[in-house]
């Protein structure tokens, strides 16, 4: 069980790591292509971003603070409400947007957020294991 906790410990660290570079990236990329999506888009787009950053950057950062389960509770949820902002953003940009690459990338962060939000879970349930509480 311990090796278990080992790899979940290390899938955790690269998947919110992984998660925070993706939103990174849908910065940049609706930053390069602004003048190429609807009006709407133009405008709405720096909120939702900005939130599910700041969720992915505080679940990293709570994941790594000694507050036991309690900080394995809160990457989860941080996690889980990124997730639905993403999937909520998504299916937003759905109705303005046909086919474009800041579409799909928002669709790989939700993605990437519920796997990370799996391996915090996974993580936590080991960890508990291995402690025997």
């Amino acid at each position: 069980m311990i090796e278990a906790n080992y790899y979940a410990n290390w899938a955790t660290a690269i998947l919110t790591m992984a998660n925070i570079i993706w939103v990174v990236e849908i910065i940049l990329n609706g930053i390069i292509q602004r003048k190429d999506l609807n009006n709407y888009v133009k405008v709405n787009w720096k909120l939702p971003i900005a939130l599910a950053l700041l969720l992915g950057i505080s679940a990293l950062a709570v994941i790594y603070f000694p507050l036991a389960m309690t900080g394995y509770v809160i990457c989860f949820f941080a996690l889980i409400v990124q997730a639905l902002i993403m999937f909520d953003y998504h299916r937003v940009l759905r109705k303005y947007i046909q086919e474009s690459w800041y579409l799909t990338s928002t669709m790989i962060s939700l993605i990437i957020s519920v796997i990370t939000a799996i391996s915090v879970l996974v993580f936590a349930i080991t960890a508990i294991a291995v402690t025997d509480y």
